[in-house]
């Protein structure tokens, strides 16, 4: 009886505090959680905000961090191209990337809203994205990318095909590391929304009525090809080769550093032998 309780405490306190991890290639987001900050209307059929958590591999990360993105979208001025996407609260509320005012034939101006644009793929806010962005857009996440973290991507739709680039803190690539993602690596379905309005390249705003949803895909230092460069210098990615993809928002998950959880795990396991020779007197 009490070897069978023993084994059952010390078990049952171990998986409580140190879950079996799963660090498979590259693996889809399968669902996340948001602030729900942002309310959907009368149809909405999901919460929009900021991610306060996203479940890979059947591990909830709540230790997130958004990247700053600097989108490569000045060749996709033309009349009629999506340039930005973003959930709509109602259909009268102002839309997220304003051109009122903006002339899409003024260099200035172009910029400016390309600005909005990459503005709204930063950070963690999950109602905001670009369409079809191309090469050289940048994603540096302000610090250094550790082993432990997956870089985890949410794309407006079902998910593009896309290579990335490691780079460091000022966009150099580090050596020859990339990695492709296809619209298979992508875990469909993880909510779904029912107004999407967008701006096109010459700055018309329209409401998309089709009913679409968010994919996501996650990703580790160790899933890039290459033989050249320092890993240890990563801060950010870049696209390249002909990417489609359409990016919510590009962020880091962690989990808790080792020291940390093996310390908590120490004292538990303590706690638990105390309990054990207190039960045999």
């Amino acid at each position: 009886m009490k070897t069978t309780l023993t084994k059952s405490l010390v078990a049952s306190l171990g998986i409580a505090v140190l879950p079996q991890l799963s660090f498979a290639a590259v693996q889809a987001v399968t669902a996340y959680t948001d602030d729900a900050s942002i309310s959907t209307g009368a149809t909405g059929n999901g919460t929009y905000g900021n991610l306060t958590s996203v479940t890979i591999g059947g591990i909830q990360y709540t230790n997130l961090t958004g990247s700053t993105a600097n989108l490569n979208i000045s060749s996709s001025q033309s009349s009629g191209t999506l340039l930005g996407l973003w959930i709509n609260d109602a259909p009268t509320e102002p839309p997220r990337f304003d051109p009122t005012g903006l002339n899409p034939a003024n260099a200035t101006d172009r910029q400016n809203m390309y600005d909005q644009i990459s503005g709204g793929v930063s950070g963690l806010s999950n109602f905001e994205g670009a369409a079809n962005i191309l090469d050289d857009s940048f994603f540096q996440f302000d610090r250094t990318i550790t082993a432990g973290d997956r870089i985890f991507i949410f794309d407006m739709g079902t998910g593009d095909d896309v290579t990335f680039e490691l780079v460091d803190s000022i966009g150099n690539a580090i050596g020859d590391y990339t990695i492709t993602l296809t619209a298979a690596s992508f875990g469909g379905g993880l909510t779904s929304f029912d107004r999407v309005r967008t701006i096109r390249g010459d700055f018309v705003n329209s409401e998309v009525g089709t009913v679409t949803s968010f994919a996501g895909a996650s990703f580790q230092l160790s899933d890039f090809s290459g033989t050249t460069g320092d890993l240890s210098q990563a801060t950010g990615l870049r696209s390249v080769g002909n990417s489609n993809i359409d990016p919510s928002l590009i962020g880091l998950a962690s989990i808790p550093e080792p020291s940390a959880s093996a310390m908590i795990f120490g004292v538990l396991c303590g706690a638990a032998v105390i309990f054990i020779r207190r039960s045999k007197r």
